[in-house]
């Protein structure tokens, strides 16, 4: 699949209180890519173009209107 676009999504929903929007950060192998991303109320989505083959790894963090803070991370292949 080398060279093409893989879709990296994620459900940021709150239960009890909001995302605050402006906290949401994503990063692919330590790159910072959230100006790059779509971040709604409900989720955060990133195109991913011209990959090449190995092992990527996806940091997500944010915080909620009330201030509570949330991270993941996830690694996938390209082939």
């Amino acid at each position: 699949m080398s060279g093409g676009t893989v879709a990296i999504t994620a459900d940021i929903r709150e239960r009890t209180t909001s995302v605050d929007l402006n906290s949401v950060q994503l990063k692919v192998n330590g790159q910072d890519v959230t100006g790059d991303a779509i971040v709604s109320s409900n989720s955060i989505v990133y195109n991913a173009r011209d990959l090449s083959n190995g092992t990527y790894t996806v940091e997500l963090y944010l915080q909620d209107e009330a201030g509570n803070s949330a991270s993941h991370s996830w690694t996938f292949n390209v082939n």
